[in-house]
C-alpha cells in the first residue's frame, strides 16, 4: 500500500478555498472517477410514515423500497449499485423525492430522523425471514423504532478491502456523532420525552444484545482475509448457538431452528445450519462496520469479492445531508484505498486498545461535544474530513470534495442533525406533531 503524501500535504491542500474552487468546473460532476479497488456503492436508507400503513404503501409502489421490522411505520429505501458517488447521490434525492411524492398521494406523510414517532409497543416485529426469528428473540424489538443510513461500499481488491475495514472500524463513532439525530423519543404514552442522547442507537443496541456474546455485535480483531472473517464468523454464531443452548438467550425458538426444512431445489436443511454457515449467513453479525461476501455487488454478477456496510449512520433530516455523509464515508474510503489508514490513526491518536462501543456510547450521548482519543468528537471530524476531501480528489472528484468542505463547515458551525432539532425547538421538548411537522418538512428540502 503506497503512502506518498503526509499529513501536511493534506492538510495543506485541504484548507486551501482557492485551490478547490479553482478546480471545480461545471463539467466535474461527470468527471469519470478514478476509486481505486472499490465500487459500486449503495444506500439501505430506513425512513418512516405517518398516517398510512407501510406495507400498503410497499405493495402499491415499484419503487425499491422493502419492509423492515416494524412494518407498519418503517420501511428501507434501496438506492443499489451506483458506479460512483455523483450517481449515487443524484438516485438518492430522485428515489427520496418519489417515494415522498407516492405517500403523499396515499394521503401519507414521509419523514427522517432516526427514530420512530409513533407508539410501538404493541405491535410485532417482523424479521426479514423466520430464521432471524428464531435466534433473536425479544432482540429484534429494538429495531421497532429506530432508523439507520448505510453505506455499502463494494470491494474489488480484498487487500484495499481489508485495509478499510481495520482503519474504519474505529471510526463508526465520529459517524454517530455527525449524524446523531434521536434527542427526542416517543415515551408510548402519547407524547415525546428528552432522551438526554443526541442519538439513542448506541444505548439501544447495547440493551437489545445485552444477552449475546460481545463478539456478535462489537468490532472485532482486525481482519486481514476473508479466511480469517470466515473463521470468525464461525466463531460468532457457534458462540451464538452456545447461547442459546445454555438457556442465555430469552425467547429463542430451539426447536425450530433444528427442524428439517427443504429450499427451493429440495435440498434438505436447518436454520442452525444455515447460521453455521459463514459463507450463506448474511445478518447474523450486528458490527457497525460489516463485512458481507453475499451482497449485491457480487449476487448481481459484479466484480467484487465483498462488501463493507457502513452501519454506524444515523438517519438524516434530508437528503442534503444524507448525501454529504455518502461524500464522506466514500471520501474516506477511497484515500485508505490509496494511501492506507496509518496515517488517519495516527491523526486521530486512535489506540487499537480502546473499548469502540464506549466511545459509540459516548458520541451517542455527547454528539460533537464528546470526548473522544483526548480531543472531542467536532474536531476529530474536521480531522477526518480532511481524508475525506482528499480522496474524493484522488478520485477525480472536486466537485463533490468542494462540496463536502462546505458541509463540514457548516457542521462546524451549525452542529449536527440533532443540534439544528434543539435549536429549532429552543432547547424545549416538543409535541409528537410539532416535531413530524418539522421532520416531514425537512425531508421535503
Amino acid at each position: 500500500m503506497t503512502r506518498k503524501r503526509t499529513i501536511e500535504n493534506i492538510v495543506s491542500i485541504s484548507n486551501s478555498e482557492e485551490e478547490i474552487k479553482t478546480k471545480k468546473t461545471s463539467n466535474d460532476e461527470h468527471n469519470e472517477n478514478n476509486y481505486l479497488g472499490i465500487g459500486p456503492f449503495s444506500n439501505e436508507i430506513e425512513l418512516c410514515v405517518s398516517d398510512i400503513n407501510a406495507v400498503d404503501l410497499i405493495k402499491s409502489t415499484t419503487l425499491p423500497v422493502m419492509h423492515e421490522t416494524n412494518r407498519r411505520d418503517m420501511l428501507e429505501l434501496v438506492v443499489s449499485m451506483d458506479k460512483n458517488l455523483a450517481e449515487l447521490n443524484n438516485n438518492l434525492s430522485t428515489l427520496t423525492s418519489d417515494l415522498s411524492k407516492k405517500v403523499e398521494s396515499m394521503n401519507g406523510q414521509l419523514y427522517g430522523g432516526s427514530t420512530v414517532l409513533e407508539k410501538v409497543s404493541d405491535l410485532k416485529p417482523k424479521p426479514a425471514s423466520e430464521d432471524i426469528d428464531c435466534v433473536f428473540g425479544s432482540a429484534i424489538k429494538g429495531f421497532m423504532n429506530i432508523t439507520s443510513h448505510q453505506v455499502v461500499v463494494g470491494i474489488k481488491d480484498e487487500k484495499i478491502g481489508w485495509e478499510i475495514y481495520n482503519t474504519s472500524k474505529y471510526l463508526s463513532p465520529l459517524l454517530i456523532a455527525l449524524t446523531a439525530s434521536s434527542p427526542y423519543m416517543h415515551n408510548q404514552k402519547g407524547g415525546l420525552e428528552n432522551t438526554l442522547n443526541q442519538s439513542i442507537r448506541p444505548l439501544q443496541y447495547q440493551k437489545m444484545f445485552k444477552y449475546f456474546p460481545n463478539s456478535f455485535w462489537k468490532e472485532t480483531k482486525d481482519i486481514r482475509s476473508i479466511d480469517e472473517l470466515k473463521l470468525e464468523l464461525e466463531q460468532v454464531h457457534n458462540s451464538i448457538l452456545s447461547y442459546i443452548e445454555l438457556g442465555r438467550i430469552p425467547e429463542t425458538k430451539w426447536d425450530e431452528l433444528r427442524k428439517e426444512r427443504k429450499d427451493a431445489l429440495g435440498n434438505k436443511y436447518t436454520y442452525e445450519q444455515k447460521i453455521r454457515d459463514s459463507e450463506t449467513a448474511k445478518v447474523f453479525f450486528y458490527w457497525f462496520v460489516r463485512p458481507r461476501l453475499a451482497h449485491e455487488t457480487i449476487s448481481k454478477g459484479g466484480d467484487c469479492v465483498m462488501s463493507l456496510e457502513f452501519r454506524a449512520p444515523d438517519t438524516a433530516l434530508n437528503t442534503g445531508y444524507m448525501k454529504n455523509i455518502n461524500r464522506f464515508v466514500i471520501g474516506t474510503c477511497n484515500y485508505i484505498a490509496n494511501e492506507g489508514g496509518d496515517s488517519i490513526m495516527k491523526d486521530l491518536h486512535i489506540d487499537k486498545r480502546d473499548d469502540v462501543f464506549c466511545q459509540m456510547l459516548e458520541c451517542g450521548k455527547y454528539g460533537l461535544n464528546a470526548s473522544i482519543n483526548s480531543e472531542k468528537a467536532g474536531l476529530q471530524i474536521q480531522k477526518l474530513g480532511k481524508y475525506a476531501i482528499r480522496g474524493l480528489e484522488l478520485s477525480n472528484d472536486h466537485y463533490n470534495a468542494n462540496l463536502l468542505t462546505d458541509f463540514l463547515e457548516d457542521v462546524r458551525i451549525n452542529g449536527n442533525p440533532a443540534d439544528r432539532m434543539q435549536k429549532a425547538f429552543n432547547n424545549r421538548t416538543p409535541s409528537v406533531n410539532e416535531l413530524k411537522s418539522y421532520l416531514i418538512e425537512e425531508l421535503r428540502r
